[in-house]
């Protein structure tokens, strides 16, 4: 029979050192050096499993690592940035690698969701098809999309519901469909049933039994968020999202969408225009801070991962990328 050393050499032994353990007693329990360490080999030396994905973009997934397991993110952007569509656009990535992604709107109606998805897959300008005026091609590479899409199960209508039907229901949905990525679409929308002295303290009580249950059920969480405008007129930081700052505390990740005010010029020689949307990373638990610029069809109303050429170079910046961005954009006001 195999010893515990025997096991660690062979990379039996569990990430967990209460693995097969069975509670008698509820007390704390210390975890020593050495199983602290084994866990670390373990996870090291095994597959990394499949519990979370991509964002959809390589240089937000260069920074922040992707979206992993257990991990939430919270998304703030402007009114009018495109959060939802950010989603969408995050969502049909990994849909299109194998993922299994769950949108809980407390907003908007399954057909928003479809418009935007149908227009980003199948190329057709965004305003047409909300005026069902969409051209005979256009019509034509919908039907084709309609045709190939997957039976996999993406929206839930949370609209009205109070977050303790969310939580009730969620731990279900997960596990029956395997999901992977949980984003909710948005934070403001959604209320409580329990009463709160005041907006603020309901919101951090909302995000944080969000995390606690996305964090119990190992999969990734996207908290969609606003943000205030700066008075200065300045890039928002993680104390801009609206009504509860101690929204972003207990996320591992935040990340705030803007557009640049005007056009400048970094460090690096690298031109800015103005408009450009960006995501800014504000708060990394597992890396540095950056920010990127997002590559947004107007016409169809997508984010995509196709690098405008203007900043084609940031591409070959590769592990010194954040130095460009280390003042988070400071110069561009």
């Amino acid at each position: 029979m195999k010893d515990e050393n025997d096991k660690a050499v062979a990379g039996e032994l569990p990430e967990d050192p209460e693995e097969g353990t069975r509670v008698i007693d509820d007390g704390p329990r210390l975890v020593n050096v050495h199983d602290l360490l084994n866990g670390s080999l373990q996870r090291a030396l095994k597959p990394r499993q499949k519990r979370g994905g991509t964002t959809g973009n390589r240089r937000l997934d260069q920074i922040t690592g992707g979206l992993r397991g257990g991990f939430t993110w919270v998304m703030a952007a402007e009114t009018s940035f495109g959060k939802s569509s950010w989603a969408v656009s995050l969502a049909d990535q990994n849909l299109k690698s194998g993922g299994h992604v769950l949108i809980i709107s407390t907003e908007d109606a399954p057909g928003i969701y479809g418009d935007r998805l149908l227009a980003r897959r199948g190329k057709i300008n965004a305003k047409r098809l909300r005026d069902g005026e969409i051209t005979q091609d256009e019509r034509n590479r919908a039907v084709e999309v309609v045709q190939r899409a997957e039976k996999e199960p993406i929206y839930l209508n949370a609209i009205g519901k109070p977050v303790e039907w969310v939580l009730k229901h969620l731990p279900i949905m997960v596990r029956e469909y395997a999901i992977d990525i949980v984003i909710v679409d948005y934070l403001q929308e959604m209320k409580a049933e329990k009463r709160y002295q005041d907006r603020r303290l309901e919101l951090a009580a909302i995000a944080g039994d969000l995390r606690a249950s996305i964090k119990s059920l190992g999969v990734c969480g996207i908290l969609l968020s606003q943000i205030t405008k700066k008075a200065d007129g300045g890039p928002p930081n993680k104390y801009s999202i609206r009504d509860s700052q101690d929204v972003a505390n207990g996320a591992e990740v935040v990340v705030l969408g803007y557009e640049i005010a005007t056009q400048f010029t970094d460090e690096r020689g690298n031109e800015w225009k103005a408009g450009t949307k960006v995501l800014k990373v504000d708060k990394n638990k597992t890396g540095p801070k950056g920010t990127v610029p997002m590559t947004w069809d107007a016409e169809i109303a997508a984010f995509f991962d196709e690098p405008d050429p203007a900043y084609d170079a940031i591409d070959n910046l590769h592990d010194d990328f954040n130095d460009v961005f280390k003042d988070d954009f400071d110069n561009a006001r």
